[in-house]
């Protein structure tokens, strides 16, 4: 239904009335618990009677959540007291390195969401020093801020060329920062690949190193339980180029770029092209007669031959342009997607039938699409109001052209 017809199409029906209750109310029906309704409600007033209870929320149930910080206001007390005595246990060094112990990291997907496309000027590489503000949902939700990672701002995101490591193994040991090594093999995967460096150790360790002084800016203000603007405004004040706030994970994004040498750097948009200066990449071999087997063609996930132009690409197999990388590729730029690979899919889909059940088409389980675990979200989509309708939301539908998570052969 429309968003204008929710309350016509879906009417709200108040729920059914409970017994009367008894002269007091039962343990746990009394107070708010992060996590758990509290007791009923029809206004913010009928919850402040109740321990912890801070407002009435849209549920009709007491809350201890602030709509500010996104965290229960008893637990966010809680977590300074711990935090403020942690001296005893908790060494400043693990602090400043994002290690605390109640600091887990989840395997969890990256993007800018409503952040703006990033122009690197005449810098190799440029992208986010991404920082968790530790009051995001639960996969966020830490009791100190960390660093989530760096992210080259490639493709949709930004003008970053993704420069291969000269070594791809995943990590086998944990960074300083970090406290779960399948996250960093994530992080590594996903964004490290792209970034320029040696290696993982490279990366991870100039991701640790790039964050510790903003991390220990955010620090004490969320001890204080202040809120993820005020951490913004503190990074800004201490001279930090804030890109972009996310509020929907409570992330705060800082740029920075590298040379073609993948040494990142801390630095505003503006001064990308001084301050990470991109230099021409060293001239390889001069080229035999004849292009070697495998270099003369384009396939999805590999770099195609060497170019400058689109024009030197047409020449060889499936490749379609002159990426940014400096090398030919068969990825459309409007789709995301491999044109020969989206060829072959398109006839393997044609004669699919001869295999796959209608049915099964439409349920989504199509050989060939994978689903992942990703985190939910709209992004730049504005507020939802259900009107009287009890429950509203939207029903999500995959393309298949996005990214390695959202890529499949078929919508789903």
């Amino acid at each position: 239904a429309d968003v204008s017809q929710f309350s016509t199409v879906c009417k709200g029906t108040a729920p059914a009335p409970g017994p009367s209750p008894g002269p007091s109310p039962s343990p746990g029906g009394s107070k708010c618990i992060a996590d758990q309704h509290g007791p009923a409600c029809s206004s913010d007033s009928d919850c402040t009677q109740y321990d912890s209870c801070i407002r009435c929320a849209g549920s009709g149930y007491c809350t201890c959540v602030d709509e500010t910080t996104g965290q229960c206001a008893a637990a966010a007390a809680t977590s300074a007291a711990q935090l403020s005595s942690a001296t005893t246990r908790t060494s400043k060094s693990a602090l400043a390195n994002g290690t605390t112990t109640g600091m887990k990291h989840h395997h969890r997907g990256g993007g800018l969401g409503g952040a703006p496309y990033m122009n690197c000027g005449s810098s190799s590489l440029c992208g986010v020093l991404v920082l968790e503000s530790g009051y995001g949902p639960p996969d966020y939700h830490h009791d100190v801020p960390c660093v989530h990672g760096i992210w080259p701002q490639v493709g949709s995101y930004g003008s970053s060329q993704c420069i291969a490591p000269s070594d791809t193994s995943d990590p086998t040991s944990m960074a300083s920062c970090y406290d779960d090594l399948g996250f960093m093999t994530h992080e590594w995967e996903k964004h490290g690949t792209c970034a320029g460096v040696k290696d993982s150790d490279d990366f991870f360790s100039q991701v640790c190193s790039l964050s510790a002084q903003p991390l220990s800016v955010m620090q004490p203000l969320r001890a204080q339980s202040q809120s993820l603007a005020d951490m913004a405004s503190a990074l800004k004040n201490g001279g930090y180029p804030v890109y972009y706030v996310d509020d929907v994970d409570s992330q705060i994004y800082i740029s920075v770029c590298a040379s073609n040498d993948g040494q990142w750097k801390i630095a505003d948009v503006s001064q990308f092209s001084t301050v990470c200066k991109g230099t021409a990449p060293a001239p390889g071999p001069s080229p035999g007669p004849s292009p070697s087997p495998g270099g003369s063609k384009c396939i999805a996930d590999q770099h195609g031959p060497a170019c400058s132009s689109d024009s030197d690409c047409t020449q060889y197999d499936s490749c379609i342009r002159c990426a940014g990388s400096g090398y030919c590729t068969c990825v459309d730029e409007t789709t995301g997607q491999c044109a020969a690979a989206a060829a072959t899919s398109a006839a393997q889909l044609s004669s699919a039938t001869t295999r796959t059940s209608k049915s099964a088409l439409a349920n989504g389980t199509t050989t060939g699409m994978k689903h992942h675990h990703r985190g939910g979200g709209l992004g730049g989509a504005p507020y939802m109001n259900c009107g009287s309708s009890s429950l509203c939301g939207v029903l999500v539908l995959e393309s298949g052209y996005g990214p390695p998570d959202y890529h499949h052969d078929v919508p789903c």
